[in-house]
């Protein structure tokens, strides 16, 4: 399959409720571990205009199961038929500056 038919299935079957990335981010945290990995990178899709909350929902889950997590979001300056990018470019900032931070929040405690 052609990549940008792979990534307009993906985009197009993105979820949207916040939920479902904490519950996405408990099974890869879970998969994760059970295939040996102990660290993990989370290249997500950030929900437009809820790009903190998406966030938010991932590390959530990540440090719940305690692996260790970096998530860089996805980030691109076009909309999907150019890129998928939020109309938010400040929210947009905000989310990856907190993307690259948050990292060391799912650290598990020695």
């Amino acid at each position: 399959m052609p990549l940008e038919l792979w990534l307009a299935d993906v985009f197009d079957s993105t979820p949207t409720d916040l939920e479902q990335f904490y519950l996405g981010a408990l099974s890869t945290a879970v998969n994760t571990l059970l295939s040996g990995g102990t660290c993990l990178i989370d290249h997500a899709y950030i929900v437009p205009g809820q790009e903190l909350e998406t966030i938010a929902a991932l590390v959530k889950g990540y440090k719940q199961v305690g692996i260790r997590a970096f998530i860089a979001p996805l980030v691109q300056d076009l909309p999907f038929v150019f890129g998928a990018a939020s109309n938010d470019a400040q929210n947009l900032l905000e989310a990856v500056k907190l993307g690259t931070i948050l990292h060391t929040v799912t650290e598990p405690d020695d």
